[in-house]
């Protein structure tokens, strides 16, 4: 009997240990939630996006077809260079339609509802864009009067450097971008003065287009320095040739001073209102006081009939008078005198 009442009580008190440790065991804690959370909103484009790396290009209206070639291109760079800062195809062919104004975002406003839907769009829709942009706005005449320009343009006189601009822009428009390098070498080949191709011949030129327009940069350089050393030669010439001495005549193009002084009076007499007879101002010879001086007049050649000399004096009226002085006169006022 011990040995029963022994057992039920070691027994009992397990069980009492038992069921204290399960009234002792807690829950772990529940996460606290804050009264004033709000639920997040994930934003549509990353705030960890880089940033553009190319200027947005100018919008494309249809004005001027002649600029279409070179917006497509540039906006074409736009959507390869800053893809991961503007986003998805999606994205990229709603910019590429932002670019678009007036007329131009009219005609392609129909394709952009069909096929701008967000679940449709895939690279393929931004190719199929770009085609659609071909067709609207793309002018084929345009294209061949840019070929025939590409052959008839010259480079004459014009400096290298703005005519390979100009041969380029004509090139660009008539779609020499997708021709071999040997098309465009002999196209620029033809266009060139004689003076760059001369300098051209004997030398090993690059089979490459941009290489070989870049020595032609080059040769055009040479040929500038050429120029400015010849003309400073010709110049020190022309200084160095003209004596330097003192009596040295004038040259034959400069006009000489004429003297416009008549002969026989005085320089200071010249362009005055003075009187030719007397000198004195106020009055003309015409109507001088002072008596006019006598003047001999022209004798006949035959000496032995003249009987008496003739004088002629200019009144104060301007009428000439004629005085006779015999012979006869002359000696007997002389006999008198002695």
């Amino acid at each position: 009997m011990q040995r029963m009442e022994l057992l039920l009580t070691n027994m009992s008190a397990r069980l009492s240990h038992v069921e204290g440790q399960v009234n002792n065991t807690t829950e772990p804690p529940m996460p606290e939630v804050p009264t004033d959370a709000t639920p997040s909103v994930t934003p549509m484009y990353s705030a960890n996006k880089p940033r553009h790396s190319l200027d947005h290009p100018d919008k494309y209206d249809d004005s001027d077809r002649s600029r279409y070639m070179q917006f497509v291109a540039i906006l074409y760079a736009k959507l390869t260079v800053d893809a991961p800062a503007i986003g998805g195809p999606y994205e990229q062919l709603w910019y590429a339609y932002g670019r678009l104004a007036g007329k131009a975002q009219t005609k392609v406003y129909p394709w952009m509802r069909l096929h701008g839907n967000v679940n449709t769009v895939t690279p393929a829709t931004l190719e199929a864009f770009f085609a659609h942009l071909n067709v609207l706005f793309e002018d084929h005449q345009l294209v061949e009067k840019a070929n025939l320009e590409l052959n008839r343009i010259r480079q004459g006189r014009t400096p290298f450097q703005d005519f390979i601009s100009e041969f380029e822009r004509i090139l660009l428009l008539a779609g020499g971008q997708s021709w071999t390098d040997d098309v465009k070498i002999s196209r620029l080949k033809t266009a060139i003065n004689q003076e760059m191709r001369r300098a051209t011949v004997g030398s090993d030129m690059p089979k490459q287009y941009e290489a070989f327009c870049e020595r032609l940069h080059r040769v055009a350089n040479d040929l500038e320095e050429l120029k400015r050393i010849d003309n400073i030669q010709s110049r020190y010439k022309r200084n160095t040739s003209r004596p330097l001495t003192k009596g040295t005549s004038p040259d034959r193009g400069q006009p000489q001073v004429m003297d416009w002084t008549p002969a026989g009076l005085p320089i200071n007499t010249v362009r005055t209102d003075n009187c030719f007879r007397c000198g004195k101002p106020g009055h003309i010879a015409q109507y001088c006081p002072e008596p006019a001086p006598l003047r001999r007049a022209p004798s006949p050649r035959n000496r032995g009939k003249k009987k008496h000399d003739t004088f002629t004096r200019i009144s104060n009226t301007g009428v000439k008078e004629n005085e006779t002085e015999s012979d006869t006169g002359s000696d007997s006022t002389s006999e008198s005198k002695e």
